[in-house]
């Protein structure tokens, strides 16, 4: 096809199809925009979750403690390389959902909440700011339940 006939088709297409190519080439922009963003790397240490949970009275009676604390993770360490796909995979109560409410700061501790282990982006110490800045995390009940 000669150059003048593929410019032809170009513009007849740019005619017809006007809206189409202005919604693709606004695609293609905010592309753009995501690909000059740094990639990131995820890693997070020695992640350890508990929480404090009132005893039943059968327990109490027992070792005399009205709270005892209940271990959700334990020293869990991992990563997720940029342009990677990452599963992470266990059974019901593994603890999955957790892992990720922590890694998006959405566990904080607390009074009856213990949380240590470090959360990291590029190896850098996150903050909820900074993994804000870089992701998004949608919980599991907000939109499939």
């Amino acid at each position: 096809m000669a150059s003048k006939d593929i410019t032809d088709t170009v513009e007849s297409l740019h005619k017809s199809y006007s809206g189409i190519l202005k919604s693709s080439l606004d695609v293609t922009s905010r592309l753009s925009v995501l690909k000059q963003k740094e990639a990131v790397k995820l890693s997070f240490e020695d992640i350890n979750y508990s929480v404090d949970v009132p005893c039943t009275d059968e327990e109490i009676a027992l070792n005399g403690m009205k709270t005892k604390s209940i271990k959700i993770l334990k020293g869990v360490t991992g990563f997720a390389k940029p342009g990677k796909a990452t599963f992470i995979m266990g059974g019901s109560g593994a603890g999955k959902t957790s892992l990720f409410n922590i890694i998006s700061y959405k566990v904080k501790p607390g009074k009856d909440v213990k949380l240590t282990g470090k959360v990291m982006l590029n190896d850098v110490n996150a903050s909820a700011k900074l993994f804000n800045n870089y992701s998004a995390y949608v919980m599991q009940d907000d939109i499939l339940f």
